[in-house]
């Protein structure tokens, strides 16, 4: 976990310094207004967004895991989740949510085989999440006859999610393929590593895999919705449609961020995409509340309770 604090301290950091920059440089009277905006309610609204998404993520992986034979309880499953958050949020991008996810199985003393097999799903059904949000995002496009916010943001998007949708469904049903995801993890997964864990995927793709399929979608259609209570409460004339668009395909760009989080990155492609749309005095707060609620508190959040669990 030493290392981790390492590049938490380094996001947080770097966070702070684009973020102080943006509202040094544009600050204005729009400013001070749209801050002003932020009440009871936007916060109470905010707060339940937050907790509702957990919940769905929790019930999914409660769900899975029942399939398997894992008795996971509903309040461990959201501190599985915090951490698998905090794993991917900690690390350059974002590689660090299945070893968290693993080393949680690990330290339970769950059967590594079933573990693995559902690390595996869990990664496809948001892959397959994803590839769905990127088909509707061109459709509505297409249909509204809006012009993206930042039409190259679309060919990150799909270099991000097509191919590895593609390799979640080869380490599927070529099965062959599992012990080489299996070496990919660290040292201390490997050398408890159990034999027929594609026996343990088979099952959970056999089994009812559309409820928890149905809870993933939900997952991130609340996870995206905190943008568009602030632009609402901020009084922000743009197109929520498109807003809610570009949550998903700038969540896309995370894999490619040498930062963890995409700290300090993320504030920028939100400023360069919005700012043609967006003053530019209600744009820094617009920024600021977002990051903040999707990730700067989950981040610390997942840290707490990692160095809890995780011993």
């Amino acid at each position: 976990m030493r290392h981790r604090r390492k590049w938490v301290f380094i996001s947080v950091t770097m966070g702070v310094i684009v973020n102080a920059v943006i509202l040094y440089n544009y600050y204005d009277d729009a400013t001070f207004q749209s801050l002003t905006n932020v009440d009871n309610s936007l916060i109470l609204a905010l707060l339940f967004t937050v907790l509702a998404s957990i919940l769905l993520e929790s019930m999914k992986l409660k769900t899975l895991a029942s399939q398997i034979g894992v008795n996971l309880r509903l309040k461990e499953s959201a501190k599985l989740h915090l951490v698998t958050v905090f794993g991917g949020y900690s690390t350059p991008m974002s590689a660090g949510d299945t070893p968290l996810f693993m080393l949680w199985g690990l330290c339970k003393k769950v059967e590594m085989n079933k573990w693995v097999a559902l690390s595996i799903v869990k990664n496809f059904l948001t892959k397959l999440t994803f590839m769905l949000f990127l088909i509707i995002s061109l459709l509505l496009t297409y249909i509204t006859d809006t012009n993206a916010v930042g039409q190259a943001i679309y060919k990150v998007a799909a270099i991000s999610i097509i191919p590895s949708t593609f390799f979640s469904l080869l380490v599927i049903y070529k099965f062959g393929l599992v012990e080489r995801f299996i070496r990919l993890l660290p040292k201390r997964i490997k050398r408890n590593w159990a034999k027929g864990s594609h026996i343990q995927v088979k099952q959970l793709m056999s089994s009812k895999i559309i409820v928890p399929y149905i809870f993933t979608v939900l997952y991130w259609l609340v996870f995206f919705c905190p943008p568009l209570l602030i632009a609402i409460k901020m009084n922000i004339e743009i197109c929520l449609v498109q807003l809610y668009i570009n949550q998903f395909l700038i969540y896309t760009t995370l894999p490619f961020s040498p930062l963890p989080g995409g700290s300090g990155v993320v504030e920028l492609i939100y400023f360069s995409l919005f700012i043609d749309y967006i003053p530019t005095g209600q744009l820094v707060v617009f920024i600021l509340l977002c990051r903040l609620i999707s990730y700067y508190i989950p981040l610390c959040i997942g840290a707490c309770v990692a160095t809890k669990e995780l011993k």
